[in-house]
C-alpha cells in the first residue's frame, strides 16, 4: 500500500512540475518574438515579464513554508494554480507590454504555490528511498512539459497567432493541474523554528552559497532564448523550435542521469560531469551553423537544469542538512530564482545591444565553470567546519 502511495505522489510531482516549470517557465520563450514584433518593442522588453513573475514566485516561496500547514495547504494549492491560469489566459487579450508585466505578479505569484521549493518539501519529507533518482525523476517532468508543449504553442502560433496561443497554453495548464487540484496530498508542517537560528542562517557561508547560485543563473536563462539562437543561425522557427525541444528533452534525460549518480558517486561530483556536459554544448552553439551540431548543442546545453533545478537543491541538503533545509533552500531559491529571472531580460537586452547571442553564450559558458569550482569550494569549507 506505502508503494502504490508512493506511486501515486510521485506521478502528481510530476503534472506539478510539468505545469510550473515545464509550462509555466519554460514555454513563454516562444511568444517572445511574435508578441515582441506585435507590440513593436524589443525582447528584451518583453521577456521583462517572465523576470517580474519569476522573481514574485522567488519572493512568495521564501514566506510559504512557514506559513503553510496540512490544513490550509490544500486551498492554497487550488488558488496559486487558478491564479496562475487566469493570468495566462488574460495574457491573450493583452495589448501593452504593462499589461504583461501586471499578469505576470498574479502568474508568479500563483506559480509559488507549486513550484519547485513545495515540490522537494513535501518529497523530502514523504520520500525515504533514493531520494536522489525519484527527485530528479520528478523535475525532469519539467523538461517534458517544455520538450513537448513549445513545438505544439510555436505550431498554435504560426498557425493561429500568439493570442490563441495563450489561451491553448491556459487549457493546457488546467489539465495539468487537474489531477494535483483533486488528489489529496499530505504536506507535513515544518517544526518551529526560535528567532535567532534564523536570524544566523543568512551567514558568510550561505553568502558563498549565493555567489556559487548567482554565477549559475545566467545559464539556463539562455534556455528561454533558444529558438531566438536558431533564427539567428538562419533556422526557421518552427525549426528552431526543436532546438527547445532538445533542450527540454535533455533536461529530463540529465536529471534523470544526475539523480541516479548523485545517490551513487555523491552531489559534488555529479555536479563537475553535468557542468563538463553543458560547456561541450555551449561551444556548439557558438560554433555550430547547421541544424544537426545545433539540436545535439542544444540537448548537450540542458544539462544545466540538472543542476539548477535538481542538484542546486541536493547540494542544500547536503550542506545543511534535512530539518535546515527546509529553511535554507527557500532563501536560496530565491536569490536562485530572482537572478534566473533577472538573467532572461539580461540575455536578451544582451542580443539587442549585439544583435546576436554570441556574447550572452560566451559568458554564459565562463560562468559555469566558475560555478562548479565554487560548488566544490562550498564543499571543501563545509567539511573544515564539521572536522
Amino acid at each position: 500500500m506505502k508503494k502504490d502511495s508512493d506511486f501515486v505522489l510521485i506521478l502528481i510531482m510530476c503534472l506539478m512540475a510539468a505545469s510550473s516549470v515545464g509550462l509555466s517557465m519554460n514555454c513563454p520563450g516562444v511568444f517572445y518574438t511574435p508578441v515582441s514584433q506585435a507590440l513593436g518593442v524589443g525582447k528584451g522588453t518583453l521577456s521583462l515579464y517572465s523576470t517580474i513573475g519569476s522573481i514574485t514566485t522567488g519572493v512568495a516561496t521564501m514566506v510559504l513554508p512557514r506559513i503553510l500547514t496540512e490544513k490550509n495547504f490544500k486551498k492554497v494549492l487550488i488558488t496559486g494554480m487558478m491564479c496562475n491560469i487566469l493570468a495566462i489566459f488574460m495574457m491573450s487579450f493583452s495589448a501593452r507590454v504593462w499589461h504583461f508585466y501586471g499578469l505576470a505578479v498574479l502568474m508568479g505569484a500563483g506559480n509559488s504555490c507549486f513550484s519547485t521549493v513545495i515540490i522537494t518539501i513535501i518529497i523530502n519529507s514523504l520520500i525515504h528511498e533514493n531520494l536522489g533518482t525519484k527527485t530528479g525523476l520528478v523535475l525532469s517532468f519539467s523538461g517534458v512539459g517544455g520538450a513537448v508543449f513549445n513545438p505544439i504553442l510555436a505550431s498554435v502560433i504560426e498557425n493561429h497567432g500568439w493570442r490563441i496561443g495563450y489561451r491553448v497554453m491556459a487549457a493546457i495548464m488546467l489539465l495539468l493541474c487537474m489531477p494535483s487540484m483533486i488528489y489529496p496530498i499530505r504536506y507535513i508542517s515544518s517544526r518551529k523554528t526560535d528567532k535567532q537560528k534564523r536570524r544566523s542562517l543568512v551567514d558568510g557561508f550561505m553568502v558563498k552559497v549565493f555567489i556559487a547560485v548567482i554565477f549559475l543563473q545566467l545559464v539556463p536563462a539562455l534556455g528561454q532564448h533558444m529558438i531566438g539562437i536558431g533564427t539567428g543561425k538562419g533556422l526557421h522557427s518552427s525549426s528552431a523550435a526543436y532546438m527547445t525541444s532538445a533542450c527540454m528533452l535533455a533536461n529530463l534525460s540529465f536529471k534523470l542521469l544526475a539523480g541516479t549518480l548523485a545517490d551513487r558517486i555523491g552531489t559534488k561530483k555529479t555536479i563537475a560531469i553535468m557542468a563538463s556536459v553543458n560547456i561541450i554544448g555551449d561551444f556548439r552553439l557558438l560554433f555550430g551553423t547547421d541544424i544537426a551540431v545545433l539540436l545535439v548543442g542544444a540537448f548537450l546545453y540542458g544539462a544545466v537544469y540538472s543542476i539548477s533545478a535538481l542538484l542546486i537543491s541536493m547540494m542544500c541538503m547536503d550542506l545543511y542538512g534535512g530539518e535546515r533545509y527546509r529553511e535554507a533552500y527557500p532563501v536560496v531559491s530565491f536569490v536562485s530564482t530572482s537572478v534566473y529571472a533577472m538573467c532572461i531580460s539580461v540575455v536578451g537586452f544582451m542580443y539587442d545591444f549585439s544583435g546576436s547571442y554570441t556574447l550572452p553564450i560566451s559568458i554564459a559558458t565562463s560562468f559555469m565553470a566558475i560555478h562548479a569550482v565554487l560548488a566544490f569550494s562550498l564543499y571543501r569549507t563545509k567539511a573544515k567546519q564539521t572536522a
